[in-house]
């Protein structure tokens, strides 16, 4: 059968029609795919993004969570010590280090190892690698431990009983704190309506000061007006956390591990024959015609104390573990008044004459060693300086268990700046470290209490001067104007400060001493200094470069030394393993 021409046409363009819908719904087909594609594509790379921001900020995490475990070990390096060197969180269990998501499959996996030594510095090396399903990051970083660059005091108030302070000990006219300082909140509530910071006239802050209360009270009335602001040179923070800085298990644990590292063991015997007599060893500092500095030490010395005043306290050590808190938390102790000798000591004939170098040791660990320093680790208490002012020449810590007395000034050999502090380049450095005891300056006119010492002939023991002399007869004692102390100082059961404050038997010039720092502090509570004393105290940065052997600072803030910060994607995907 055949079509007409005029059927053939119409099926032709029926076939035409149907050969485009066809090729429409391929092309829309195609299309759809395409887009399904482009859609799945970017999907897809929406997630791995997502992903890889994830692993970046699980590494992170991974790094706080060290940072964090490292300040809670009571001495880091002996915590290594028994891990050879590195800890894996995970694997030994010492603290959930990882965060797995079961879902995305994203966790972080920590590595703490002991990395190298700056100066004494220790330095630790912290990995965390961030897991994610596709990605995976590490964080690679150098850090050390915050050391101390100001005043730092666990209780900012001044014993006033055994179980109370008082922050009565007020900041004066002619005072000028030239280093950081932080105050922990002293109220009930940091918005209470005493101020914590006890101002008197127009002293000078050119340094931060951290305060933990608020700058207004509970009536949002301003504690600080613009008069007190104004002291404020190096600027004030209000509002701040709680910054513990002292822990003596910590202490006593670096102290061991100090002892055990130190070939100048000291262990100072008392008279038997002086009844009452605290034995103690004198340390005085010079440089011989060699150039070299020497410590001229006599382990031999019975100091006869005095009774407190009413400031003379420090932490009783029994309240530390005291949980029902039965036990005062502060006593009194006993105040350096003067000191005997062996005649043939007072002559010179008996005094050792140590080279500082020859104090000088190296830490190890894990193959590595720290610059050289001196250590010297004292069983008892220290008479620090005598008659002359003492020159310090090397590098140089000191622990006692008890009391270090500062009895004249203690300077360092070397350059200076124009504002008294040591150059940058001096290499010259001092730790004075109390592990039970207070750090104080003495008061010399208790010599001359009660007419004088009496003499010892009669067991070969003399009175041995300290201080200046201020009078016609040999135990008439004060101290320079300008008593200068230039030293890192932590004081482990007591603070800083003078010793008879509101009693002192001193003699006084007309002009009004002056008590130079420059150094930092750290005080388990705040010790007084008093008036008669201007306070001016002044930040050595040098310290926190390491300059000091021992590593025995207490901070428990850990932080990236300059250029040791490394983050990192890792070629190889998990999802390739």
């Amino acid at each position: 059968m055949f079509c007409t021409k005029k059927q053939s046409k119409r099926f032709s363009a029926k076939g035409g029609i149907l050969a485009l819908m066809v090729i429409t719904i391929l092309i829309l087909t195609l299309m759809g795919l395409g887009l399904l594609q482009v859609g799945f594509g970017a999907r897809l790379n929406s997630i791995k993004a997502k992903d890889n921001i994830a692993s970046l900020l699980y590494a992170e995490a991974g790094y706080e969570t060290a940072l964090l475990w490292m300040g809670r070990q009571t001495d880091l390096m002996a915590t290594l010590s028994n891990k050879n060197a590195s800890v894996n969180l995970n694997s030994d269990n010492l603290k959930s280090a990882s965060m797995p998501d079961t879902k995305l499959e994203q966790y972080y996996d920590v590595h703490v190892l002991f990395y190298n030594f700056y100066n004494a510095l220790p330095v630790y090396r912290v990995v965390s690698n961030g897991y994610g399903k596709h990605f995976n990051h590490t964080v690679d970083v150098l850090v050390s431990v915050a050391v101390n660059s100001g005043w730092e005091i666990d209780d900012f108030g001044i014993p006033i009983n055994p179980s109370r302070t008082t922050s009565a000990e007020t900041f004066n006219t002619g005072d000028i704190i030239g280093m950081p300082i932080h105050i922990n909140s002293q109220g009930g509530s940091p918005d209470d309506n005493t101020r914590d910071l006890v101002i008197n006239g127009t002293p000078d802050f050119l340094s931060p000061v951290s305060l933990g209360e608020s700058q207004y009270d509970r009536r949002n009335r301003n504690k600080y007006p613009q008069n007190l602001m104004d002291l404020f040179k190096g600027g004030v923070y209000f509002d701040q956390p709680e910054r513990p800085s002292f822990d003596y298990e910590r202490l006593a644990s670096k102290t061991e591990r100090f002892k055990a590292d130190t070939k100048y063991h000291i262990q100072p015997r008392a008279h038997p024959g002086i009844r009452g007599g605290l034995p103690a060893v004198q340390m005085e500092f010079d440089v011989n015609s060699s150039g070299d500095g020497i410590i001229k030490l006599n382990d031999e010395c019975t100091v006869i104390t005095a009774p407190p005043g009413n400031w003379d306290y420090k932490i009783n050590k029994d309240s530390l573990n005291n949980e029902s808190r039965t036990t005062a938390k502060y006593e009194k102790y006993n105040l350096y008044a003067y000191h005997y000798v062996d005649r043939a000591t007072k002559l010179d004939s008996g005094i050792r004459h140590i080279n500082i170098q020859d104090t000088y040791v190296r830490q190890k660990f894990s193959g590595l060693q720290s610059s050289a320093g001196g250590q010297i680790f004292v069983d008892g208490n220290v008479i620090l300086g005598g008659e002359q002012i003492s020159t310090v020449k090397g590098k140089l810590t000191i622990i006692a268990t008890g009391n270090i007395w500062i009895v004249n000034s203690v300077q360092y050999d070397g350059n200076h700046n124009a504002d008294g502090l040591p150059t940058l380049e001096n290499p010259n450095a001092l730790g004075l470290i109390s592990l039970d005891g207070v750090i104080k300056v003495i008061d010399p006119g208790l010599s001359a209490a009660g007419g004088g010492p009496p003499n010892k002939f009669f067991i070969r023991q003399d009175y041995k001067p300290v201080g200046i002399p201020s009078g016609p007869e040999i135990y008439n004692r004060s101290l320079p104007n300008n008593l200068v102390v230039e030293a890192a100082i932590m004081s482990g059961m007591g603070g800083w400060g003078v010793e008879n404050v509101g009693s002192r038997s001193e003699e006084y010039d007309s002009v009004t001493q002056r008590l130079t720092v420059h150094g930092t502090i750290t005080d388990a509570v705040r010790g007084a200094v008093g008036t008669g004393f201007q306070k001016h105290y002044f930040q050595d940065t040098r310290f926190a470069l390491g300059i000091l052997p021992g590593d025995v600072w207490l901070q428990t803030r850990y932080v990236p030394i300059p250029g040791g910060w490394n983050d990192y994607q890792n070629k190889t995907a998990l999802g390739s393993r």
